[in-house]
């Protein structure tokens, strides 16, 4: 297990910053719509009914949103990055995570 972390650490050492603040902005922001569940009905739901807990993590994701889009179009390079995530994405996901959409 040690032997994976150390092949991981030296994976992200070679990256640019630019590259890691994408990836980790993306990681938080999949995470942000996995809690919401934002594309099920339930989560629809809950906030028509005012849910409280719909609510809390459609708050939530509005917030890492917009910190997302601010990383993702902080510069070329960072715009660059979103892209490649993109590109290496399977297709559902792609479309399902629409991460496109943070580009302005």
């Amino acid at each position: 297990m040690s032997n994976s972390r150390t092949k991981s650490s030296k994976w992200k050492a070679n990256m640019s910053d630019a590259e890691r603040e994408t990836r980790e902005a993306l990681v938080c922001y999949k995470s942000a719509l996995i809690d919401a569940s934002h594309r099920g009905w339930t989560h629809r739901f809950g906030l028509f009914v005012r849910n409280t807990d719909s609510i809390k993590s459609e708050t939530e994701l509005r917030r890492v949103r917009q910190e997302v889009e601010g990383i993702v179009n902080s510069s070329a390079e960072h715009r660059h990055w979103l892209k490649q995530v993109v590109s290496e994405q399977p297709v559902r996901v792609r479309d399902q995570d629409s991460f496109t959409d943070l580009l302005q």
